[in-house]
């Protein structure tokens, strides 16, 4: 949030696991905009509230869906590395939900990290090496 006595601007992300509520979401943005347009004498021209929705991310589960060979690939190599995989929504973007868009269907295989987002995110020597011991076992499978 940022402003000053002319103007304001707020940003928010707006995320969901389910595409209709995220599409619902939005429009409920889009309908606030034409309501405080309306009360405070916006026009299409000249808006008192503009709303601009980028989209930074989609949610990657309809494109694996679509290919469900790969998940249990990378089920197998998790398991052939000596751990039980578990299969968890997760909230945020990542370079997996990209480039699921863009063709190459890539699902989240772990973090391996702690602390996330803060000043002591981290990931052990150990989790790198396991990481790595799962995309070997990927390229085996």
């Amino acid at each position: 949030m940022e402003g000053d006595v002319s103007s304001a601007k707020l940003v928010y992300i707006v995320r969901d696991h389910d595409q209709k509520q995220f599409a619902i979401r939005c429009s409920y943005l889009q309908k606030l905009a034409e309501i405080f347009n309306s009360k405070y004498g916006g026009t299409a021209e000249n808006p008192a509230v503009l709303i601009r929705l980028k989209h930074s991310y989609r949610n990657m589960r309809p494109v694996l869906e679509k290919h469900p060979e790969i998940l249990e690939r990378a089920r197998r190599a998790i398991h052939n590395a000596g751990l039980e995989p578990v299969d968890s929504l997760i909230r945020g973007g990542t370079d997996g939900a990209l480039l699921s868009y863009q063709g190459l269907p890539c699902p989240n295989l772990g973090t391996g990290g702690y602390g996330f987002h803060g000043p002591f995110e981290h990931i052990s020597v150990e989790g790198m090496e396991t990481v790595v011991q799962i995309i070997l076992n990927i390229v085996k499978c």
